[in-house]
């Protein structure tokens, strides 16, 4: 099926449109598109097969590596519990900063959420995995009974009825603080069904290859702690569903389109700059191998046009000399060689300092760090930590959002369900304000507020990241 124009109906792909050296359109090199390249033909047809290489590229590239973690790392700033109980706060704050390791867990939210555009976290809760006689109903831990592994069942005895058969599985969940985690789920294992209408995205997750494998050998190690949901899931050959209220999405803003539920990662708009850095690179290494060491030739010279010394000199016992006057050379570099005859000498390469490609390289990653909307001096240094630097102010905004989402994630997802799990009181917290590391400006401006009493002691020392209760106590 050819595509037809709409003004003229001729086929776009027609041999008229190629393009010669003389202008006229009689024969030539056909070009699909205007917008076609090299890198065009490798584009994925997908936005969630795009992941792969998007992980690729943050794994090998150093410069994009680089601004992601700035980036996952910069707007992350100390969680603050708003709480006046000492006890209920001193046990928030041995959670979030002890148990589950929060702050650095936000940072690893920052890489999944730059790189793929996207980030799902759950809260696993600890549990014990029954294995429950079909005959009696007598239960026991699958950590204490053993069991044998035949097509996806557990396969017990019963101590108590001495029945041999398929056990039923209960997972029952523990209030133990010290088995809770955080969970990121790899985005390219998960499918999004996009909301219509205003309906909930559903999130499914398919099992890598390797849990099944190991499900499949019956790894003990997997089957005593994979929930029974998974392994259901295998047998009906169906993917796993998250609960709509043991789920959160970190997802970057994107263009209204057919992969809606995505976000857009933030290295995909430089895909393309990308592979043209990579054929620069390779044409660098092709240069650096064969252009920078020379290779150095050497033959006798006559010393004038009567006097050949090809004709005059056995070539064979000429090169031996010169070898051996060399070895001598390496071996005593203060050895002087007499010879009858002088030598000629030719250099062959040796020129790849002129042929480098540094500036080109440079420019392309300059122009990669701009299409991530990053500042140059966020990643190449030279940045200054004032109030008043436009670019600082540039990645305060970009951060706004990020951070609200961090904030809801906090308070409505992470500390509401786990008090709900824990039977705890919940609490508020917030991240402290994102601020430069030297706003010296600020901080007088709020001492001077301070001295006009417009603003309180307290609104002050937190402003200067002090304890308002601790300086009381002190």
């Amino acid at each position: 099926m050819s595509l037809i124009d709409g003004v003229n109906g001729t086929s776009r792909f027609s041999g008229q449109r190629g393009r010669t050296a003389d202008g006229l359109s009689r024969s030539g090199v056909r070009y699909p598109s205007p917008f076609f390249d090299i890198g065009h033909t490798y584009l994925p047809p997908s936005l969630k097969a795009l992941l792969r290489w998007c992980r690729y590229y943050y794994l090998v590239n150093p410069l994009i590596n680089a601004v992601i973690h700035k980036m996952s790392e910069y707007p992350i700033t100390e969680i603050v519990i708003d709480e006046k109980d000492p006890a209920i706060k001193d046990k928030w704050d041995t959670l979030l900063g002890g148990v589950l390791r929060y702050r650095p867990f936000q940072i690893e939210i920052g890489l999944d959420y730059y790189t793929y555009g996207i980030c799902f976290v759950t809260i696993h809760f600890p549990f014990d995995k029954f294995l429950i006689c079909q005959s009696c109903k007598h239960k026991e831990k699958a950590t204490k009974i053993a069991y044998k592994w035949r097509n996806l069942d557990y396969v017990i005895e019963c101590p108590k009825c001495n029945t041999v058969g398929p056990a039923k599985v209960q997972d029952f969940y523990k209030r133990d603080l010290n088995g809770i985690r955080l969970m990121r789920w790899n985005p390219e294992y998960v499918n999004v069904d996009p909301a219509f209408a205003g309906a909930k995205p559903v999130y499914t997750f398919e099992l890598p290859l390797q849990v099944r494998n190991d499900v499949l050998l019956g790894k003990k190690s997997v089957l005593d702690t994979i929930p029974d949901t998974f392994i259901e899931a295998m047998k009906r050959g169906k993917y796993v569903r998250f609960a709509d209220d043991n789920i959160f999405v970190f997802r970057r803003p994107i263009i209204s389109q057919k992969d809606s539920g995505w976000g857009m990662p933030l290295i995909m708009p430089v895909l393309k700059d990308t592979f043209y850095l990579q054929i620069l690179r390779k044409a660098q290494e092709a240069i650096a191998q064969e252009h920078i060491v020379p290779m150095r030739v050497l033959f006798p010279q006559g010393n004038s046009s009567t006097s050949d010394p090809y004709t005059t000199i056995a070539l064979d016992s000429w090169k031996g000399r010169i070898e051996g006057e060399i070895a001598k050379w390496k071996y005593d570099p203060n050895y002087i060689p007499i010879l009858p005859l002088p030598i000629g000498s030719q250099t062959i390469g040796g020129d790849g300092r002129a042929l480098m490609l540094h500036q080109e390289m440079e420019v392309w990653s300059k122009q990669i760090v701009a299409g991530m909307g990053v500042p140059q001096e966020f990643v190449f240094g030279g940045m200054q930590y004032s109030g008043s630097n436009v670019s600082m102010r540039m990645l305060e905004n970009m951060f706004l959002g990020y951070r609200t989402d961090h904030d809801l994630m906090l308070n409505q997802f992470t500390i509401k369900r786990i008090a709900a799990f824990m039977g705890w009181p919940a609490v508020q917290a917030h991240m402290r304000r994102f601020k430069m590391a030297d706003d010296l400006q600020r901080s007088a401006f709020f001492f001077q507020l301070n001295q006009g009493q417009k603003i309180s002691n307290q609104t002050l020392l937190q402003e200067v990241d002090f304890d308002p209760a601790t300086e009381d106590a002190r």
